[in-house]
């Protein structure tokens, strides 16, 4: 009677696996052309034309992952025997592993507009190692716009510029990220992050102010200055804030809310420690924080805190004139002591109070003011009692 034996064996080199010519098994099927590499015997020798494992060993556990070699024996009735060369084979009965990183729905917007911010979604994933790693960018449509690919490695971390295979940023919308891998066995594993949204619409904003000068100190005269923002684009607004700054780019006020659209702001002179902030020049700036990462800035035109009164002083070299152009006491001669400021105004009124002459001067006023009695008119003045300011 002929024998065979096919042998499966372990790293070891321990035999796991025995299947013999007395074993008729429905298994022993899907295998081929090993026995062409049997050598041939002097007498006829029976084998079957295919031997299948089906993973198991002798004692009816599945065999672990791993390398296996298999050799196959034959023997005739005369005692001729063959046996093949060594055959490796893998068991893998594990699928390849992956995850996705939970993303909130915030951080699965981005624009990939090039200003810095949110530029790339990044999308962090782990594994097993496996030969071949697929990653894929689809748009609404299951059209794939972007693939990445990796071999006998983890799936890595993916950074995702918004741009296609054709190097194109894609348009705005929503998609979806999904990372694929088969092993030889054909086990497989996919995972999917859905709802990304590139969003990479205009977000222009400015801030204007109510007025370049003011003194707030409190004598309800221009103690504030009103700053105004303009956002046209109101949706996806995470956070804005508003700073008064000094002219060094000091923030020494600043207006924030994780909560609406930003209003016009009332800026009040005083620093976010509620002191005074000092006099000198400030400029407020506007910043916009949108989900998508937009983060427009706008910086308003300066304005000025100006808390100190002007001082000046005035004096006449004489009480009494007569301005009669006889060469003696014709004219009375002011003299002025001033700071320097916008605008300074000198007046003479009569007894009444009615402007009669009247003198302007922009940053500190003449230092002597000769008035020969003469009205804006050019009248001559009536004689009487006039006062100067």
């Amino acid at each position: 009677m002929v024998e065979w034996e096919f042998e499966v064996l372990d790293t070891s080199g321990e035999v796991i696996r025995v299947i013999e010519n007395k074993e008729d098994r429905p298994e022993n099927a899907g295998f081929q052309s090993l026995v062409d590499r049997i050598v041939a015997v002097d007498s006829g020798v029976t084998v079957p034309e295919e031997v299948r494992w089906d993973g198991y060993s002798n004692s009816g556990a599945l065999a672990t992952d791993g390398e296996y070699t298999f050799v196959l024996r034959a023997a005739d009735d005369n005692g001729n025997t063959s046996i093949t060369p060594e055959y490796r084979v893998v068991v893998d009965a594990t699928a390849p592993v992956v995850d996705i990183t939970e993303m909130s729905s915030t951080e699965r917007i981005f624009s990939p507009n090039g200003d810095g911010s949110k530029d790339e979604l990044v999308i962090g994933q782990a594994g097993s190692v496996e030969d071949r790693w697929s990653g894929t960018i689809l748009n609404g449509s299951g059209s794939v716009v972007r693939t990445f690919e990796w071999t006998n490695e983890e799936p890595p971390t993916v950074s995702w510029d918004g741009r296609g295979d054709d190097g194109v940023i894609v348009p705005d919308g929503v998609y979806r990220y999904q990372v694929t891998a088969t092993d030889r066995a054909s086990n497989d594993v996919t995972s999917t992050l859905a709802n990304i949204i590139v969003n990479t619409e205009a977000t222009p904003v400015s801030l204007t102010i109510s007025t370049g000068l003011f003194s707030p100190n409190r004598d309800g005269v221009q103690d504030t200055v009103l700053l105004t923002p303009d956002v046209p684009n109101t949706v996806g607004i995470e956070s804005w804030s508003v700073a008064v700054k000094n002219a060094a780019g000091d923030a020494i006020r600043t207006y924030s809310s994780t909560d609406g659209v930003p209003g016009v702001t009332e800026f009040d002179g005083l620093d976010d420690s509620g002191q005074r902030i000092a006099e000198g020049t400030y400029t407020a700036e506007l910043r916009v924080f949108y989900r998508n990462g937009n983060r427009p800035t706008a910086q308003s035109a300066s304005f000025v805190v100006d808390v100190t009164a002007p001082v000046a002083d005035a004096r006449t070299n004489r009480d009494l004139f007569s301005p009669d152009n006889d060469g003696n006491l014709d004219s009375v001669t002011i003299y002025n002591e001033a700071s320097r400021e916008d605008r300074w105004v000198g007046r003479i009124t009569n007894s009444a109070g009615t402007v009669v002459k009247t003198f302007t001067w922009l940053g500190v006023p003449d230092q002597s003011v000769v008035w020969a009695g003469r009205q804006d008119d050019g009248r001559l003045a009536p004689d009487g009692q006039y006062y100067y300011q």
